[in-house]
């Protein structure tokens, strides 16, 4: 399945790529990165909710 709406860089690391299994590599690597972020947001927030819990509790 080709998506026309990708940008050319995409396309330009998946032709260099393209040697080994370019799909399965881009595949890995975007949820990779997306997983790292995922996690990211979800500790950031948990500690913002964390620190704003404790401000409440001190402030009182």
């Amino acid at each position: 399945m080709k998506e026309k709406s990708k940008p050319t860089k995409i396309s330009e690391v998946a032709r260099g790529i393209s040697r080994t299994d370019s799909y399965r590599d881009i595949l890995t690597s975007v949820f990779a990165v997306v997983l790292a972020f995922t996690i990211g947001a979800i500790i950031i927030f948990a500690m913002g909710n964390f620190l704003w819990k404790l401000m409440v509790h001190y402030s009182e």
